[in-house]
């Protein structure tokens, strides 16, 4: 082939320019959704909500037998949240000792904590409403999932229950 032969100008037009800027293009809408996600994900959860988290892990063993110090003595509690519209939980925690008599006599308060955001938490106390119940209607600040850890101690014996409940908007 000598160079005489060969003209730029008597080639074809290429008309697949387009096929590889359609690479750059995907590749740089991939970048900017993982941004925009990237920014939702580190605006809407500030990340760990429990505080010591590590050094409660450590003293599990201390939670066990916190458990087994409740079983011992015997106890029944049965606890409930039940919503009442306009930002309201009625809280009840009712007692009965080991021998099933109600717990008449002693104090009651439950944390309210919210599983996905600190900042809101609280705490109340419960009345005695007869029977061994205890109950309060709770005012609540925000709608959503609350979780109540009801906390019951009568002299030396402490005791605690759990449940959670949703106040729907």
């Amino acid at each position: 082939m000598n160079a005489s032969s060969f003209n730029v100008e008597d080639q074809p037009t290429r008309k697949s320019l387009w096929i590889p800027w359609s690479f750059v293009g995907f590749f740089l809408v991939v970048v900017i959704v993982n941004g925009i996600m990237l920014s939702f994900a580190l605006s809407s959860f500030n990340g760990l909500s429990t505080d010591g988290a590590f050094d409660r892990g450590l003293a599990y063993n201390e939670v066990l037998a916190e458990r087994e110090a409740q079983e011992a003595l015997g106890w029944r509690l049965a606890a409930a949240a039940e919503p009442m519209g306009e930002g309201v939980i009625d809280v009840r925690l009712q007692a009965l000792d080991d021998t099933g008599l109600p717990v008449t006599d002693g104090h009651v308060t439950v944390q309210l904590t919210r599983p996905i955001n600190d900042g809101h938490d609280f705490t109340a106390e419960l009345s005695h409403r007869g029977d061994g119940v205890y109950g309060a209607l709770v005012p609540v600040p925000l709608d959503g999932r609350w979780n109540l850890r009801m906390d019951i101690t009568r002299g030396t014996d402490h005791l605690r229950a759990d449940t959670s409940t949703y106040l729907a908007p």
